[in-house]
């Protein structure tokens, strides 16, 4: 497998998979669970309860509110 000419930044908090290994032996940075950097620095943040969020995704804002609600409490609990 080759070197990315294009590396990017990624954070995995409490998730890995061989998809990851494969990224950090293309050369991409790949932290697990503690963050080098400052997380604004991070081009991905890979995790079970993760959403990205910028101005260009604001109108997801609502439905990630209520994703996260019935992840946190669900039907039953």
């Amino acid at each position: 497998m080759g070197k990315s000419s294009k590396p990017i930044r990624i954070l995995s908090v409490g998730y890995w998979s061989d998809y990851l290994v494969k990224l950090l032996d293309q050369g991409h940075l790949v932290d697990k669970d503690e963050p080098t950097l400052p997380l604004t620095e991070y081009d991905l943040i890979w995790g079970p309860t993760c959403w990205m969020m910028d101005p260009q995704h604001e109108k997801y804002e609502p439905l990630a509110i209520t994703e996260a609600r019935k992840k946190r409490y669900p039907k039953g609990d």
